[in-house]
């Protein structure tokens, strides 16, 4: 046995640093979790995150023994904050991540952390680079946020440990939704489509070419696309085959876009929505949390974009694409959704 495979094998407790509360930035730390899962197979992995989302996002990672997350109002709850601080403060790790290319919360915690391997992503800067014991120069690593992280980890220590290449590919997002939660969620779809006049789903419908195309009208700011546009992508969907059923995820505030014309579902459990968009033939969506949740379901995700740069953002794996919509042209999504759908 080798000393530097005895030192990679001697990686028993890592410690994730993103401390953001979006559901998104949560969901693209799964690829990072799955590299880690082959790169250290005897590890456990501790999160230091943020949000009321975070726990049910990593559920499924099994290695993944405990979350930190702190509260989304940080300052009303310091009590929280300073206990989280506390207890990794006392911890021991093996492998500290600070997971972020740039972020000033990440580094200030990285420093907190008592860890062999503290690693991160080079600022150029003595004062902010000063706690890694290993910094990434950037310019080699993708574009994508999700494979940016994810790519830290082999860039840092490949050398040093004899870290095996990938030869999978890049890792897709993943939030290990189970066997279980598909079957629940695909008896709740049923319902939702039966109470509505449609047809359950089943073998025998997917045998008969029916498909199920689940929609998202949702964003913040200027990357929402307006509800007139979006009841016309509905209806544009429709209009392509009677075999197409088309479903509204309704948004977290409980307000349904399509003002009732496909039937709507509504769930705040982070896993349950997975599990239903996971069940889609294709999911569209506007650039959101909620996109990159269906990416990890494992559908194919059509997701839109006006404002954010697609190559950081777009859903990618399983045929899912970016893909740049503007207000004034819905036919267009529907026409490339009728290309991804085999459908022209």
């Amino acid at each position: 046995m080798s000393d530097i495979n005895a030192r990679a094998r001697a990686v028993c407790r890592i410690l994730v640093i993103r401390p953001n509360h979006r559901l998104g930035n949560n969901v693209l730390l799964t690829p990072l979790l799955s590299e880690l899962e082959a790169l250290f197979p005897g590890a456990e992995v501790e999160v230091l995150t943020g949000g009321g989302a975070a726990k049910q996002v990593f559920a499924g990672f099994k290695r993944v023994t405990t979350v930190h997350a702190f509260p989304n109002w940080s300052f009303i709850r310091p009590h929280t904050v300073f206990a989280i601080l506390q207890r990794i403060r006392k911890s021991r790790y093996d492998l500290a991540i600070d997971a972020s290319a740039r972020s000033r919360s990440g580094r200030f915690l990285l420093g907190l952390v008592t860890a062999r391997y503290r690693i991160g992503y080079a600022w150029g800067s003595a004062w902010r680079d000063r706690c890694l014991s290993h910094a990434v120069v950037r310019g080699g690593e993708p574009p994508h946020m999700a494979l940016t992280a994810a790519h830290l980890v082999r860039a840092a220590l490949s050398r040093e440990l004899s870290l095996p290449a990938s030869v999978d590919g890049p890792p897709l997002l993943d939030v290990r939704v189970a066997q279980g939660e598909r079957a629940e969620a695909r008896a709740l779809l049923s319902r939702v489509l039966v109470r509505s006049g449609g047809a359950a789903l089943s073998e025998a419908a997917a045998a008969d070419g029916r498909v199920l195309v689940s929609l998202y009208p949702f964003a913040t700011a200027a990357k929402n696309y307006p509800e007139k546009w979006w009841l016309q992508v509905a209806a544009g969907l429709r209009a392509l085959s009677p075999r197409i059923d088309v479903v509204e995820i309704v948004p977290g505030d409980g307000r349904p876009r399509l003002q009732g014309e496909v039937p709507a579902l509504y769930s705040t459990r982070i896993r349950e929505l997975a599990a239903v968009i996971g069940q889609s033939r294709l999911f569209v969506s506007g650039d959101c949390g909620v996109m990159h949740l269906g990416s990890a379901a494992g559908a194919q995700v059509l997701g839109l974009f006006k404002v954010t740069d697609p190559s950081i953002y777009a859903p990618y794996g399983r045929g899912s694409e970016g893909y740049a919509a503007t207000d004034d042209d819905p036919s267009a999504v529907v026409q490339r959704a009728a290309t991804l759908l085999g459908l022209t």
